[in-house]
């Protein structure tokens, strides 16, 4: 059974930040203005330059990492190791940032990608680039080291920016969403027509909309999601409806504003709660 998970909480809001060379913007991952205040690695081509510690001052409970607003291009790569003082508790080794989407022998063999099955680049131009990282196992480090190979970055002369970075332990609610979720688009190219009919487009990145409803939630989960929402300040909530899914998340997995549609409600006497989410994807 699918099982929907929430990030609400941003953990590393009270983390330290440290290493790479980020040319003085590395706290940047902090602020939720995504696009427009990222980090900047000073130089995409040095391993070590592009590599960030994250410090706790204590031991923290974690599930998953978001990389949010990151412009890592189709054969970049990260690697992830989560500490306890110096014993390495896990290490999640080096893994493509766009994995394979297409079975090969879907694809023509002409086709670019047919061996890779990842997308091109042209699949992925309409969304802004997210990268959630699940942990295999939950975890309590006290610091989590982050590697990024985007040697391919430099090699097409582009910067390389990280626009937000989560450190969460999800929300899993005990009974799935229910069935009709909604993945829509919330449009932001602005549209003139010229009196010939010409329409003249000015174009923005789109923005992705979950819309979805928790039927069967405890009061406990209902309340953490009202605590949140009624909390109501800027940074992101993530939705992941499918932690398995590796093929579509880069689809659907990103940073949101919660909207609470429908609020949360005792169903019946069993003491369930229900409400109704809405996500709507925030690029800053």
């Amino acid at each position: 059974m699918t099982t929907g998970r929430i990030l609400l909480d941003n953990l590393a809001l009270d983390a330290t930040l440290s290493g790479g060379s980020w040319g003085g913007t590395l706290d940047n991952v902090l602020d939720p203005r995504i696009v427009s205040k990222p980090a900047r690695c000073a130089d995409p081509s040095d391993l070590e330059a592009s590599q960030f510690l994250i410090t706790f001052d204590r031991k923290v409970y974690l599930t998953d990492l978001l990389i949010g607003g990151h412009t890592a291009l189709l054969d970049s790569r990260y690697r992830v190791t989560c500490y306890e003082g110096e014993t390495t508790l896990q290490q999640i080794g080096w893994h493509d940032i766009f994995g394979r989407i297409y079975p090969t022998s879907s694809l023509p063999f002409e086709q670019s990608n047919w061996y890779t099955g990842k997308p091109r680049l042209k699949d992925i131009q309409g969304y802004a680039r997210h990268k959630p990282i699940r942990f295999p196992l939950s975890c309590s480090p006290d610091s989590i080291l982050v590697e990024l190979d985007v040697r391919d970055v430099a090699e097409a002369g582009k910067d390389f920016d990280i626009g937000y970075l989560a450190a969460t332990a999800a929300l899993t609610p005990g009974w799935t969403y229910d069935w009709g979720r909604e993945l829509a688009i919330g449009r932001r190219t602005q549209e003139e027509v010229t009196t010939g009919g010409r329409v003249i487009k000015s174009r923005r990145t789109n923005a992705r909309v979950h819309t979805v409803s928790f039927s069967s939630l405890t009061k406990v989960e209902a309340m953490a999601i009202y605590d949140r929402a009624l909390l109501d300040d800027e940074h992101p909530i993530v939705f992941d409806p499918d932690r398995t899914d590796l093929v579509h998340e880069f689809r659907e997995v990103f940073p949101a504003v919660m909207t609470v549609v429908s609020p949360p409600r005792q169903v019946d006497e069993t003491g369930d709660w229900s409400v109704t989410l809405r996500f709507e994807e925030m690029q800053g």
